[in-house]
């Protein structure tokens, strides 16, 4: 069917087809001659071919570009009624999240796939057993890939470690990339039965979410208490109050802290006698200062001050120092001022 002469009726003919050049030339050489009822009809006759599932993405993005200019008409000339103008812009805005909700869908999947590769090259260069060459070969593809391994991979490479007493490599690979909390609540268990009070700590301070299990921490406790490992046992012991703690500052945790180490003191000899009333001594000035003491950077000073303080009375008592390096790692990053105030 021939198109007609009348530029209206070209103009909803060339609209509907999305012949977006025709349509411009249209608007270019006889603007005058539209009518306003015929531009709005031209939209939304557009806007209606833009629903249909024959039309490629390519077909589809000339309607809208034609929509757009229709609606873009200047007031000075004929021009579409504002509530057609009003409908196509939503209309359109809905098409333009829907493809960037496309496009970022197709981009997940792209990376999905990308990680998936990646995490099975890796897991193919673990072995049963790993030489420092075949580490240094896991670690560079990890270097050169710029991506994190899966929490899987991680968990697996931890655990091939572990069997393997490679302990030393657990920052690294903790470095990288955090194991699920299931896997942690394994790993960590197994650290304490082997006395591996550096993988402990680094297990314990790991991200909330992949925080080994209160149940494992118990177990791991046990573990660490039945072989002798005394700094695992009181480390545990603070994460165990850690778990019921939370919401406590640092300031507030450390006084839980001392507070139960005092409660399960028991007097021996006269110096340990000694070491357990300097604890004392400390943690009633603790409670004064907790009290009176609100800013958080003033606070962490104190929780600095107890540590000066602990070590100072902790000598080579094994309990202490669990609980020194508890406090350490899990109340705030405190950094030490170069003049500390006078000690507690």
């Amino acid at each position: 069917m021939p198109i007609s002469d009348d530029p209206n009726e070209r103009l909803i003919y060339c609209a509907t087809k999305g012949l977006d050049v025709t349509v411009g030339n249209i608007l270019k050489k006889n603007i005058r001659q539209l009518q306003p009822e015929k531009i709005d009809e031209a939209i939304n006759k557009a806007l209606k071919e833009t629903r249909s599932d024959k039309l490629s993405s390519e077909q589809i993005d000339k309607l809208w570009k034609i929509i757009i200019q229709l609606c873009n008409l200047s007031q000075n000339g004929p021009h579409p009624n504002p509530k057609v103008v009003k409908n196509a812009l939503v209309k359109h805005q809905v098409y333009q999240q829907q493809i960037q909700e496309r496009q970022q869908q197709i981009e997940e999947e792209h990376q999905q796939q990308l990680q998936e590769q990646f995490d099975d090259m890796l897991g193919e260069l673990i072995k049963d057993k790993m030489g420092d060459s075949e580490w240094n070969t896991f670690f560079d593809h990890i270097k050169k890939s710029g991506r994190k391994p899966s929490q899987a991979v991680i968990g697996y490479a931890l655990h091939v470690a572990t069997l393997n007493e490679q302990w030393k490599i657990f920052s690294s690979l903790l470095s990288h990339q955090e194991p699920n909390w299931g896997a942690a609540s394994q790993l960590l268990r197994m650290a304490a039965k082997s006395g591996q009070f550096d993988a402990v700590k680094l297990l314990c301070s790991l991200s909330p979410e992949n925080t080994p299990a209160e149940s494992a921490i118990k177990k791991a406790y046990k573990d660490a208490k039945r072989t002798g490992h005394h700094e695992i046992v009181s480390y545990l012991s603070c994460e165990l109050i850690h778990q019921h703690n939370l919401e406590k500052d640092p300031l507030a945790l450390t006084q839980a802290i001392l507070q139960d180490y005092v409660d399960h003191s028991f007097i021996g000899s006269s110096f340990f006698n000694s070491q357990v009333k300097g604890v004392k001594n400390i943690l009633s000035q603790v409670k004064r200062k907790a009290t009176e003491v609100h800013d958080e950077s003033s606070r962490n000073q104190i929780v600095l001050e107890v540590v000066h303080s602990l070590q100072k009375v902790m000598a080579d008592n094994k309990e202490l120092l669990g609980r020194v390096d508890f406090i350490k790692a899990h109340c705030g990053k405190i950094e030490e001022s170069p003049s500390l105030k006078a000690e507690l």
